[in-house]
């Protein structure tokens, strides 16, 4: 249980080094990396991530599977619509679970964050990320849900581009549509298809822009 403090943006996101730091999403107290839990890793988790580089590749791979099923079902082939996972994020500490059951106010007037068991260091649009996927289910009208998305960008950065036409497009992968491990990596080299990431007209990706 941990109380938040009155600090700065910078002091609330410690950042971790994003290339080379082996805590990469959950971790120990000796540093030992822990699978990552959580809708944005699939039914059966993932990891322990070794490194950036590794869940970089974790999501890039669902990224090909995605493609392979659009491939399969619509007979398109549309690597522009799915982009690369961004490394060149700042890792950072991330709850990945804040609700109202999780954060509490004692009788003093001090706010706490409870149930820290899906915290790790993440890229800061996960945090966004999963408290969307909250609100969402929580708000069912569009009305509440703009509120929500007006709110969020308060509480943990605006990351709604990168929510919306990232995340949202890995969907499939993460709603378990599919077994990300049964498709072949070969699938498009077989066939001579490219599935590197050339968007269309303007980047489909980028950390954060204005609602």
């Amino acid at each position: 249980m941990h109380r938040m403090e009155t600090t700065s943006k910078s002091e609330r996101a410690t950042s971790y080094p994003s290339s080379t730091s082996r805590r990469t999403g959950p971790f120990d107290e000796t540093g030992k990396a822990l699978p990552s839990n959580g809708y944005y890793f699939t039914e059966s988790g993932a990891g322990p991530f070794e490194s950036y580089r590794a869940m970089s590749d974790f999501y890039d791979h669902l990224r090909h599977c995605c493609l392979v099923i659009i491939h399969q079902y619509r007979g398109t082939f549309e690597p522009h619509l799915i982009p690369t996972f961004d490394a060149s994020q700042s890792l950072v500490l991330c709850h990945n679970d804040l609700n109202m059951r999780n954060i509490m106010v004692n009788q003093r007037g001090e706010v706490w964050l409870v149930d820290w068991g899906m915290a790790g260091a993440f890229p800061p649009c996960f945090e966004y990320a999963n408290l969307m996927l909250w609100l969402e289910q929580l708000f069912q009208s569009d009305a509440c849900q703009k509120r929500g998305h007006f709110f969020a960008r308060f509480i943990a950065g605006n990351y709604r581009w990168y929510d919306e036409k990232y995340l949202f497009r890995l969907d499939p992968a993460f709603s378990g549509l599919f077994a990300p491990s049964l498709d072949p990596e070969d699938y498009f080299e077989k066939l001579g298809l490219s599935i590197e990431y050339c968007p269309r007209l303007t980047p489909l990706f980028q950390t954060s822009q204005p609602v």
